[in-house]
Formats: C-alpha cells, structure tokens, sequence
C-alpha cells in the first residue's frame, strides 16, 4: 500500500497529485481560514463541498481519509456538514474507526485546550 500523508494544508491543494497513492491521510487544518465568524465558517464548508470534494473525485482509484483539525470549524457544525456531498472515496473521520485496504486508521480532532478560540479544543 502507498500512503500520501500531510497535514496543514489550509485550502492549498493545487500541485497535490496523490495518483500514484491508494490513501491520502489529511491530519487536520484542510480548510482554508478567512474568518471565525458565520460567514467565514460557512465559506470554509463551501470550499470543502466544491474544491476538496472536485479534487478526491479527481482520483477516483485513491482513497482519502481526513481528520480536522482545530481551524476546521466547518466540521464542528453539523448542519454544515450534511449540505456536503462527499465522493464515495473521501471521509472525514471524528472519533471512529476506518478501514482501507486492510488498514485500520482512527481519527480524532481533539487538541488540548489553547486559548478556547479554536475548533475542537478539550
């Protein structure tokens, strides 16, 4: 199994190219950050509805598994999350447990407590 892991990308995927990967392991911070307000957030899920979601269909053949991370609030809000349509190969993974090929991955967001002002602080 080829793996492709990465973390922080705030919205830069452009010049990824996991074709030659069966998984792409995302630990976190996917989204872009503009703003924390309504309006930033809602921005951050229509990024990853419209260009994440394109750029896994892109690879049909690679799976992806993504965990958010503390500037992902677009994934602390669950109404957000069901407008999203993701591809048969892409999951985001909160506290549960995954299998690709065998593999068994975990995924949790949470990180210890900062300054109460970031997503999925404990």
């Amino acid at each position: 199994m080829k793996l492709f892991a990465t973390s922080d990308l705030h919205g830069k995927i452009n010049g990824l190219d996991p074709q030659r990967a069966d998984l792409v392991l995302i630990a976190g911070d996917i989204a872009p950050i503009q703003s924390l307000d309504a309006f930033g957030i809602c921005r951050q899920a229509e990024w990853v509805s419209d260009c994440f979601c394109a750029w896994c269909r892109k690879y049909p053949d690679v799976q992806f598994r993504f965990i958010p991370g503390n500037h992902d609030w677009f994934a602390t809000d669950r109404n957000l999350l069901s407008e999203i349509h993701w591809p048969d190969n892409a999951r985001m993974l909160v506290d549960e447990v995954d299998e690709v090929c065998g593999l068994k991955l975990y995924g949790t967001p949470w990180v210890p407590y900062i300054n109460g002002y970031w997503a999925f602080e404990t």
